[in-house]
């Protein structure tokens, strides 16, 4: 039925849309409509928006506003971005800003970054920069890492810096580290050392529990030491005990070690 529904879309969306909204009683009418959705966003993005705003009780919203706000051609993203904050703070308005953010940073991450520093609503700055940051990252991870070390005072900085190095070390896993070591130090920089840590870690996981250990903050040191001794065991197990013998481990380093080990290997 997805393909029927999707055929029919892109002949005819008004009328895919029209009945999956109002008549059919499926329960997957709510799949179907978003599938034909995507397709009205593109034939005609008024009575999108007006379908957007009118959907049945009950229906999540998310897919429609992340179609409609990647679709929309018609609106530049000053104008969708006037229009999205004039609605209420509600889920919807949640999911509007939310995918408002990331397909704008994705498309220009530095018009959406200065549209949103210019935010009032500090709690809504921080949220919606982690979006800007992540999906600028995508693409242009260096510039986004470069803008979300700059920020100013009252931003999570810390927060929203670890989300792009997380992405970046996807990418690069030493470009992204050479960024994280040349950082001066702050007072979040625990934060974004282990989202690298936690990324990096498949790629060489002795190297990158050197960083775990350098992280000052106790409980975060050793989720991290946990984390990256479970994807060390899942590549290369044998090697851990040499590292053991060697690495000069503090007690709670080496217990937190031996706890992921023994979960894994219970009678060794």
């Amino acid at each position: 039925i997805e393909v029927i529904v999707s055929s029919w879309s892109r002949l005819d969306a008004t009328s895919a849309v029209s009945y999956l909204m109002d008549d059919y009683r499926g329960w997957d009418s709510q799949l179907l409509a978003s599938l034909a959705f995507v397709n009205l966003v593109h034939q005609d993005s008024l009575l999108a928006r007006e379908r957007l705003m009118d959907l049945p009780e009950g229906w999540d919203s998310a897919d429609f506003w992340d179609a409609y706000l990647q679709g929309d051609t018609n609106l530049n993203w000053i104008e969708k971005a006037t229009w999205v904050r004039s609605l209420s703070s509600d889920e919807d308005g949640y999911h509007a800003m939310y995918f408002l953010m990331k397909h704008w940073a994705k498309q220009n991450g530095p018009e959406a970054s200065e549209w949103l520093q210019q935010s009032s609503d500090i709690e809504e700055r921080n949220e919606y920069a982690r979006v800007v940051g992540e999906s600028w990252a995508h693409l242009h991870p260096q510039s986004a890492a470069a803008w979300a070390w700059a920020l100013p005072q009252g931003f999570e900085r810390g927060h929203i810096l670890g989300d792009v190095i997380a992405v970046w070390a996807k990418q690069d896993v030493v470009a992204s580290g050479e960024f994280v070591n040349q950082l001066e130090w702050f007072g979040d920089l625990d934060i974004v050392v282990s989202s690298y840590v936690d990324t990096a870690a498949q790629s060489d996981p002795e190297i990158i529990m050197g960083w775990a250990r350098s992280i000052e903050e106790p409980q975060l040191r050793m989720n991290s030491i946990r984390r990256i001794t479970e994807k060390w065991i899942q590549k290369n197990p044998e090697s851990i005990f040499d590292w053991m013998q060697s690495a000069s481990l503090e007690n709670d380093e080496k217990q937190a070690v031996v706890e992921v080990w023994n979960k894994h290997y219970p009678e060794q």
